[in-house]
């Protein structure tokens, strides 16, 4: 200003003498002239470009927090922010679908530090502000801090934690903390499954060489007691002939009538054990031996339904006051393929008895035959046991679904029975009731 000022007044000295207003108005309108380059490109254009790039950072920041929000609540992993006393601030909807909740201000009675399975250790490291990660088991019916909020959870949830410093105030100072939680449920499940399947195919091997084990001592029985027998008969004559001279003989405390009864009886149980023993051994044996490929042949249901039965016969006894079964004499022979008919009707008779839950409880299986060539052949299962509503019925063929407590059920049986059974053209179907026991009936061509 003061050299613009300066450059006027020299240039109005050099100029002739003008009236005072022709030389003020000279004055200004040379001041404005060589001061405009100035202010334009030092005042002016400065001040534009910093309002244009405060609009393009503001812009920037509020796309920044669009995309954050966006990733926030779309990722698939629960996030929450929580304060450094563990009051919860944001959660994402990820967060409040594994806790079985609608609104975040629910969950905000459950301080970070009151989660379950949060030990001292866990809070000393956060505290510090470690990152900390571990994997949970949440009971909602049984964890009494989960229940300060109504979740509509009532299973048992695997969670995978990690707890990270959200921010530092100071260095000595945490801002909070950002919780990041995923449902492994399922990946649980999976691992014990596989675990599982090892240890049946394990077991499939080592039965076969029990089996094999059993049969050896139980061929020297089968063997050796008819030839007991023979020798038994040449005896017994010549006790018959001693006993006629003796007719107060006893022997090991029986009269002698009773003790020859007793002998044979004894060599009858001793083949019949022998038989049974077999029959259960071989029908271990089939029962593990792997199927390469499904071949349907005329089969005899009969022989079927028996090897299914003597597979789980004692479990059936133990678990049930009565189980009738109901077979026609002379069933026609089927086309299917035995080894599945098998499989499922052992997993029905199965879980019929784990359904039991009656001092009474019994267990049925029924045969019936349709009288045309169109008419299929039913095998039905039924127990009186706990049953099911209709929402469990439509669930039970699902992969992995199960009533039954951990340890007892896998939720594979009647999912795989579900999906051999079609493949030879059959099909299964329920009738159930809560607490008056259900019917499984397993329909196959004939």
């Amino acid at each position: 200003m003061f050299v613009g000022e300066t450059t006027v007044m020299i240039i109005l000295a050099y100029m002739p003498n003008s009236p005072v207003w022709s030389e003020a108005l000279f004055d200004s309108a040379m001041l404005v002239v060589l001061l405009f380059p100035v202010l334009y490109f030092f005042i002016f254009r400065p001040f534009v470009h910093q309002i244009d790039y405060l609009k393009k950072a503001e812009q920037a920041v509020r796309e920044s927090e669009a995309r954050f929000k966006q990733i926030f609540e779309g990722s698939p992993i629960g996030i929450a922010a929580y304060d450094n006393d563990g009051r919860l601030l944001k959660s994402n909807q990820a967060y409040l679908d594994i806790f079985g909740i609608s609104d975040d201000t629910e969950i905000k009675c459950l301080n970070l530090f009151e989660l379950p399975n949060i030990t001292d250790d866990i809070i000393g490291k956060i505290r510090t502000g470690n990152m900390v990660r571990f994997e949970a088991a949440f009971d909602f019916e049984k964890a009494e801090n989960l229940k300060c909020f109504k979740s509509e959870k009532s299973a048992v949830l695997h969670l995978d934690f990690i707890i990270s410093p959200l921010g530092r105030q100071m260095p000595d100072s945490l801002l909070g903390y950002l919780l990041q939680v995923r449902d492994i449920s399922e990946k649980k499940l999976m691992e014990r499954q596989l675990i599982r399947s090892e240890k049946l195919a394990s077991l499939g091997f080592l039965i076969s060489g029990t089996a094999h084990e059993i049969n050896n001592p139980n061929n020297f029985i089968s063997f050796n007691v008819p030839i007991l027998r023979e020798y038994f008969l040449e005896i017994i004559p010549m006790l018959d002939d001693y006993a006629k001279d003796h007719p107060d003989i006893e022997i090991s405390g029986m009269p002698y009538e009773d003790f020859r009864k007793d002998i044979f009886n004894l060599l009858d149980n001793l083949e019949h054990g022998s038989s049974r023993i077999s029959q259960i051994v071989s029908g271990l044996k089939e029962f593990v031996r792997v199927q390469d490929e499904i071949a349907l042949v005329e089969i005899d249901l009969n022989q079927v339904i028996s090897g299914a039965i003597s597979i789980c016969r004692n479990k059936i006894n133990n678990a049930v006051k009565s189980f009738d079964v109901n077979i026609p004499p002379k069933l026609p022979l089927i086309k299917s393929d035995p080894k599945i008919v098998e499989q499922v009707l052992v997993n029905l008779l199965i879980n019929a008895t784990q359904a039991a839950d009656k001092k009474d409880s019994w267990i049925k299986l029924k045969v019936t035959v349709g009288s045309s060539l169109s008419d299929h052949l039913t095998i039905e299962v039924s127990d009186n046991g706990s049953g099911m509503n209709e929402e469990t019925i439509k669930k039970i063929f699902d992969p992995f679904f199960t009533t039954k407590s951990p340890g007892k059920g896998t939720g594979l049986g009647l999912s795989i029975s579900h999906n051999l059974i079609e493949q030879i053209g059959g099909r299964i179907e329920v009738e159930s009731e809560p607490d008056r026991g259900s019917t499984f009936k397993l329909i196959l061509n004939k």
